[in-house]
């Protein structure tokens, strides 16, 4: 009786040693496939700096400011900042 037990203990150990073993082997597998497909990626996308990628808001307002001739700028009224309200809507103070 003892020997059937040895026997059935040591081929489960070796079943879960093969599962294991085979676990082992398709996480590998799939960490081959994840690193094969970033490596592709990385070469068919265009290298991104993100800083450098777009300009900033506040560099394409200087652009289109300084494409306004001087005399409109000179038309402002010269309270706009303070006013704001009121020349866009009409608001009164």
């Amino acid at each position: 009786m003892r020997g059937d037990f040895d026997t059935a203990r040591n081929s489960a150990l070796e079943k879960r040693e093969h599962i294991q073993r085979a676990s082992d082997e398709i996480l590998a597998r799939q960490l081959d496939l994840i690193q094969n497909a970033i490596k592709h990626l990385e070469k068919k996308l265009p290298k991104l700096n993100t800083v450098d990628a777009a300009p900033s808001i506040e560099d394409e307002m200087r652009k289109i400011a300084a494409r306004v001739p001087d005399e409109e700028w000179d038309k402002l009224p010269p309270d706009l900042i303070d006013r704001l309200d009121y020349y866009l809507y009409g608001a009164e103070e």
